[in-house]
C-alpha cells in the first residue's frame, strides 16, 4: 500500500505507525502534563513514550493500542491512519473485514486481556473483504469481565434504527479489544476539508486557496441533505468542522459520528471545534440552530478560507472590501451573515429553510449539484424548528475529531481543553 490520504486522515504507506510526540501533551483524566522528563537545564526536557501521570496516576502511552496484523472482533488490522494522544482515544485504522467466520475465529484465538467482545453490529452481515476504519474511543476504563478477561461491552449504541444516507460514512457497530473501545465504520475514500485546502495552499504557494464558488456550495448542499436527515430522526451532529467532512469532488461525506447525541439533551460535556462553534455555546447545549451555523462557518471556510478564524474572526466574517469572493458574490455574503449571525433567531429555522436560500444563490453562481437524498425521505419543506430567541434554544451534544483548538464544554460549566 503507497501513502495517501483516506476517510480525512493521511498516512505514510507500511512502516512504523505514527506516534504523537510527548510535547504539550496532558493527561486525558486531569489534563496535567505527561511525557516530560526533567533533565539538565542545558540539554532541555526528555520526554517518555509511556508511564504515568505525575498528578492522578492515570497509566498513558503514545504508541498505537494496536499493531498491523492484530484481528480485532473479526477485522485485520492493515494501517495506522492517525495517532491519538497520550490516552488510547483518537487513534485511528485501517483494517479489512475477514467475515463471519474470521469474528468466530478471531475471538476463539484472542487471549486473556486481549479477548475482543463486539456490540451495535448495524447491517447485520459481515463481508469478507470489506475496508472498514476502526476509530479508538475516549472512555472510561473498561473493567474485566470474567475468567476471560474481557472487556464490558459499552452501554451507548449507535442510531436505531442506524442513519443510511448517501452523504453520512456508515456507523457499523463497535468492538472492545484489550480494554479499549472501538468504533467500526465505514471506509471513505478521498481528504478531508481541512487537508484539501492545506494541500491547495501548498501546491500553489500562497496564503489563501479556496475551493470554487460553485464547488463549494455543492458540497454544503449535500451536507445540508445530511443534517436534515440526521434531525429529522431527532438527532445533531454537533461537531460539523473541515476535519470531520470528506471532501472529494462531488462525494462530500460526514464522517465521525462520535459527536452524535440526541437532541434535546441539556446535560453533559460535550466537544466543540474553535472556529465552528455558535457564540451561545458557551452557556447553552447545542441545538439545530448550532448545527446550521457550524454548516455556514464550514461553507465560509471553503469558499473564503479566511485566515484567524479561530481568533479575529472567531464570531465574525471578513467584510467585502477585505475578501474579494465575498466582494464578487453579494448573495452568498448576505447568506453567511445570517447563516452565522450571533442571535441564534436571526438564523435560518432548519436544514430545509437553509437548503431553499443556498439554492437560490447557487442558481446565481452556476452551482450544480446532485440532491443526496436517502430513499424514503419526505419531500416539500420541512417545519420550522420552534427555538427560543437568543442563547439558549436547542438539544443535545458531541464529541470531536480533527486538528486545531476544541472546547470540551459542559452547560454553565464551560471547560476548555486543547484538540488534537
Amino acid at each position: 500500500m503507497s501513502g495517501g490520504q483516506v476517510g480525512g486522515f493521511s498516512w505514510a504507506g507500511p512502516g512504523p505507525a505514527p506516534v504523537r510526540g510527548a510535547a504539550g501533551a496532558r493527561c486525558p483524566v486531569c489534563a496535567g502534563p505527561v511525557g516530560r522528563v526533567a533533565g539538565r537545564a542545558s540539554f532541555g526536557p526528555r520526554s517518555r513514550a509511556s508511564g504515568f501521570c505525575p498528578r492522578c496516576r492515570t497509566p498513558y502511552s503514545f504508541s498505537p493500542p494496536l499493531q498491523a496484523g492484530d484481528v480485532v472482533g473479526g477485522y485485520r488490522v492493515v494501517d495506522c491512519l492517525a495517532a491519538g494522544g497520550p490516552g488510547p482515544a483518537g487513534w485511528v485504522f485501517l483494517a479489512v473485514d475477514l467475515g463471519e467466520a474470521g469474528e468466530r475465529a478471531g475471538d476463539a484465538a484472542a487471549p486473556g486481556t486481549s479477548h475482543t467482545s463486539h456490540t451495535g453490529v448495524t447491517d447485520g452481515t459481515r463481508r469478507a473483504g470489506r475496508q472498514v476504519v476502526l476509530k479508538s474511543l475516549r472512555r472510561a476504563r473498561s473493567r474485566p469481565d470474567g475468567r476471560h478477561g474481557a472487556c464490558r461491552v459499552p452501554r451507548r449504541l449507535p442510531p436505531d434504527p442506524p442513519l443510511r444516507h448517501p452523504a453520512i460514512v456508515p456507523m457499523l457497530g463497535e468492538v472492545c479489544h484489550g480494554g479499549t473501545d472501538f468504533a467500526v465504520m465505514g471506509f471513505v475514500a478521498g481528504p478531508s476539508l481541512s487537508q484539501l485546502l492545506r494541500s491547495r495552499r501548498e501546491a500553489g504557494a500562497v496564503a489563501s486557496a479556496p475551493l470554487p464558488v460553485p464547488a463549494a456550495i455543492a458540497g454544503a448542499m449535500r451536507l445540508l441533505s445530511a443534517l436534515r436527515y440526521v434531525h429529522e430522526r431527532g438527532y445533531l451532529f454537533c461537531d460539523l468542522a473541515p476535519g470531520n467532512v470528506v471532501w472529494n469532488d462531488e462525494e462530500v461525506t460526514l464522517v465521525d459520528l462520535q459527536s452524535l447525541r440526541p437532541a434535546g439533551r441539556h446535560l453533559g460535556a460535550f466537544h466543540v471545534t474553535a472556529g465552528f462553534d455558535a457564540p451561545e455555546l458557551a452557556m447553552s447545549p447545542p441545538s439545530v440552530g448550532s448545527d446550521l451555523y457550524a454548516l455556514g462557518r464550514l461553507l465560509a471556510a471553503a469558499a473564503l478560507d479566511f485566515p484567524h478564524r479561530t481568533s479575529t474572526y472567531r464570531y465574525t466574517l471578513p467584510t467585502q472590501e477585505v475578501d474579494q469572493v465575498l466582494a464578487r458574490h453579494a448573495p452568498l455574503h448576505r447568506f453567511l451573515l445570517r447563516a452565522t449571525a450571533a442571535d441564534p433567531g436571526s438564523r435560518f429555522t432548519g436544514a430545509a429553510h437553509m437548503a431553499s436560500a443556498l439554492g437560490e444563490v447557487a442558481a446565481g453562481a452556476g452551482a450544480s449539484w446532485a440532491p443526496a437524498r436517502p430513499a424514503g425521505l419526505a419531500e416539500g419543506p420541512e417545519e420550522p424548528s420552534h427555538q427560543p430567541k437568543g442563547p439558549g434554544g436547542g438539544g443535545a451534544c458531541g464529541a470531536h475529531t480533527d486538528g486545531g483548538r476544541t472546547a470540551d464544554r459542559t452547560p454553565h460549566n464551560p471547560r476548555r481543553t486543547a484538540g488534537r
